[in-house]
């Protein structure tokens, strides 16, 4: 009776770690979307407004405007710590929109992405039933895979070019910071907390 036990306890186990890694993922792509979304709701009429100015110059080159999507998704970036890479005639500039946009409510924007992450890892250790903070640390830095992929994906989709030059998150930041960094930390804090109230 006792091996049986045993041998169902490692099986639960195994497919927990399995279980894990899946709701890791699925949670880190709900964190990313939902992050960004919240950022959207929150301050897309504002970017719409900021650009305004921009797109008119656009469409007098024949340029395509700027969406409001777009300008949302590189201050998503920003919130990350992740410059806006702007490329013209006068050659390459990193720039950081929140940062440059003095006494405006986008700073809040730093916290948005952390807060996301420490939820999303600690429903993560806590659906998966961890039973302790190291424990719940580990599944909760698994929200990574799926974070991971939608701050590459983003880098392409947030590309704008056009005759006059380019304008992108860096994509080596967004990859490193945004993609890993990140959802490492805040994912294993939330987990972590997660684990410590199964304990």
């Amino acid at each position: 009776m006792s091996s049986q036990a045993a041998t169902k306890q490692t099986e639960h186990r195994g497919s927990l770690s399995k279980r894990s890694v899946a709701s890791g993922a699925v949670g880190g792509v709900i964190a990313a979307v939902g992050g960004y979304l919240v950022a959207y709701l929150a301050y897309a009429s504002e970017v719409e407004s900021q650009l305004r100015g921009v797109n008119f110059i656009a469409d007098l080159f024949g340029g395509e405007p700027i969406p409001s999507w777009v300008g949302v998704g590189w201050l998503h970036y920003n919130g990350h710590f992740v410059d806006t890479q702007i490329e013209s005639f006068g050659g390459t500039r990193s720039m950081n929109f929140i940062t440059q946009a003095d006494g405006s409510g986008l700073t809040a924007l730093y916290l948005l992405a952390p807060l996301m992450l420490v939820l999303v890892g600690a429903a993560v250790a806590y659906y998966t039933a961890v039973e302790s903070p190291r424990e719940g640390a580990t599944v909760g830095s698994t929200v990574a895979i799926g974070y991971f992929i939608f701050a590459a994906v983003g880098v392409a989709l947030l590309q704008y070019e056009s005759t006059a030059g380019s304008i992108q998150p860096d994509p080596i930041t967004a990859l490193l910071l945004a993609g890993i960094v990140y959802p490492l930390v805040f994912g294993a804090i939330g987990g972590a907390v997660a684990g410590t109230i199964r304990e």
